[in-house]
């Protein structure tokens, strides 16, 4: 088995930025605020919470109302933050991960309810990974994993700790009945791609690559035609950081309505 490729996929703006500003942006709340004021009030709290950058696009009706870059995307240079820059998703490429997921249930290569541990070869405590993942083996005694279904890591109902290190003893335990209580779980999307890996023998890089990048470009090759898109498309695609996951945005975003 291959070990599991963790690393936080760049998600790019596909949204054009630039002029898209109404004159009227509808709140969550159903009340209005104009596009002056919105930006006065991200400049606001960009200042307070000492932002260094921030790209936001608000959306009425699944159209963009309001796009703009405040700040630097690096600031020890001042490169300011445009709309081409490539940011890391962190949690929020979750929803693609689990995008990418559900292709392979259309495609009937992965059953939604179908108890994850089935598709081994061999038993899940034989498995080692490198870095935190480490192994299963804290699951030895509790067969409860075998429950675990790719339903119940999509929906954070798998019983696991958001992430095993941040529990006292660095250990993994199911916490709940799998399937019965939502609980927010890192370890869940974990698991998730340690099996899909297994199914498709292939790593998450590639997978990413062929059911949610190549498509968009293909879809969209307008957006993807500057220099400097172009630049963030190389870095994005060949770029590799090990880090917590790919299922996985942007980031400081702060509610600011």
């Amino acid at each position: 088995m291959r070990f599991p490729n963790y690393f936080l996929f760049p998600l790019l703006f596909l949204v054009p930025m630039s002029d898209t500003i109404a004159q009227s942006i509808r709140r969550i709340n159903g009340s209005s605020i104009n596009a002056d004021s919105l930006d006065q009030r991200v400049k606001q709290l960009i200042e307070k919470a000492r932002v260094t950058g921030l790209c936001l696009t608000v959306f009425n009706n699944n159209q963009p109302v309001f796009a703009k870059t405040y700040g630097y995307a690096i600031a020890a240079t001042q490169q300011p933050m445009t709309p081409s820059t490539a940011l890391y998703g962190l949690s929020l490429s979750k929803a693609v991960f689990a995008h990418l997921v559900m292709q392979l249930v259309d495609e009937k290569k992965i059953d939604l309810d179908k108890p994850l541990v089935n598709y081994l070869p061999r038993s899940l405590m034989t498995y080692t990974f490198p870095g935190k993942l480490s192994s299963y083996k804290d699951l030895e005694t509790d067969e409860r994993y075998k429950k675990i279904t790719a339903r119940m890591c999509l929906t954070h109902t798998t019983g696991f700790p958001n992430f095993r290190w941040f529990e006292p003893d660095k250990k993994l335990r199911i916490k709940f009945e799998p399937g019965t209580r939502v609980s927010y779980s890192g370890e869940g999307l974990y698991f998730l791609q340690v099996i899909i890996q297994e199914i498709t023998g292939r790593d998450l890089e590639s997978l990413a690559r062929e059911y949610i990048l190549l498509p968009v470009i293909c879809q969209h090759p307008a957006m993807f035609g500057s220099r400097d898109m172009r630049k963030h498309m190389r870095w994005a695609m060949m770029t590799k950081t090990i880090a917590p996951f790919f299922p996985a945005g942007l980031y400081p975003m702060q509610q600011v309505l």
